[in-house]
């Protein structure tokens, strides 16, 4: 009986540590969730029907069956020239290098240049005692749409060039004004002309100024049509 007692609260002492080993330990701390990984979105993909469009800076090649205008001169140039076109005989006088004026005499052919956007005055000095050097003068002028002038450049063989301009080059009297060089100063240029177009003659005059109030004369040239 005494054994039977002493078996039965061995087996009461076991089951009762087997459940205190069962229940959770209220003293320690509670078990923290492991941190989930940030989710870093997907860049977007693009359909595959778009393309990035590349700037590039090729021109677009002009529709099929309509090709490019060509640039068209000015009607002011073009009138001018069918009058003035032509071989001209001229003379008169030129400055001399040492100062004073020469008698002399040239030619002059008037004809148009860069796809007629330009009328070309070409004046040519014969030789002569008094002129072993001739002077040579080529002149461009156009009229300018968008500054409502005419402009002239002068190139003469001597390496200098002038570039003059007039509102009413076109006109049978004009007046031509600009600026260049001359002796390392800068000089005032005042060019005129008469035409009488019926009779095909010309009259060109150039002077220049250092002080803008005295002006001398470089040349002076009565022209006519040949």
């Amino acid at each position: 009986m005494r054994a039977r007692s002493m078996m039965i609260s061995t087996a009461m002492i076991v089951a009762a540590s087997s459940a205190a080993l069962a229940q959770p330990n209220a003293g320690a701390s509670a078990k923290k969730p492991q941190a989930k990984a940030a989710r870093i979105p997907q860049k977007a993909k693009l359909a595959d029907r778009v393309k990035p469009q590349l700037k590039t800076d090729e021109p677009s090649a002009p529709a099929l069956g309509r090709l490019p205008q060509a640039p068209q001169p000015a009607h002011e140039v073009t009138d001018l020239a069918k009058t003035l076109a032509g071989t001209y005989a001229c003379t008169g006088s030129f400055a001399n290098q040492g100062g004073g004026l020469r008698k002399s005499s040239a030619r002059m052919k008037v004809s148009t240049d860069l796809d007629g956007a330009w009328i070309s005055f070409d004046i040519n000095e014969r030789v002569s005692d008094a002129a072993p050097f001739p002077v040579k003068l080529h002149m461009e002028r156009t009229y300018c749409n968008d500054a409502r002038a005419w402009t002239n450049v002068t190139r003469d063989n001597s390496g200098a060039i002038v570039m003059t301009t007039a509102e009413h080059g076109g006109d049978d009297t004009s007046t031509w004004t600009g600026t260049t060089h001359k002796d390392g100063v800068t000089v005032q240029i005042r060019a005129q002309e008469e035409r009488d177009d019926r009779a095909g003659a010309i009259r060109l005059m150039g002077e220049i100024s250092t002080d803008g109030k005295a002006f001398a004369k470089q040349y002076d040239l009565s022209c006519t049509k040949q």
